[in-house]
């Protein structure tokens, strides 16, 4: 992945009642036509977190608007459907003390 190619999500994500950010975290890194989106939970509990993608993220990134993307959860290579949109709310589920590492074809 070159350089100038990661998204920082915690900033969109701060203050909000589905994400905390002192126990969850959220990042994207792109390169040509794959998308990963990383989300850690920190924390003991299971947790959902809901993260905001903010529309600039979709523009420095070149994200093409979706609605619905199949991607591969490459920690347990399970098929996963997300659904992300400039400044809409992305649902994950995790364990406590997990994370998810989504891989998506753009």
């Amino acid at each position: 992945i070159r350089e100038g190619e990661f998204f920082d999500l915690t900033y969109a994500n701060m203050e909000g009642h589905v994400f905390n950010e002192h126990k969850q975290y959220a990042f994207l890194r792109k390169a040509d036509k794959e998308l990963i989106m990383i989300v850690v939970n920190f924390d003991g509990n299971p947790a959902i977190p809901q993260i905001k993608i903010p529309v600039h993220a979709f523009e420095y990134l070149g994200i093409p608007e979706k609605k619905s993307y199949k991607t591969k959860e490459l920690i347990t290579g399970k098929a996963e459907d997300i659904h992300i949109g400039p400044d809409q709310l992305t649902q994950v589920e995790l364990e406590g003390y997990s994370g998810k590492i989504f891989k998506i074809k753009l």
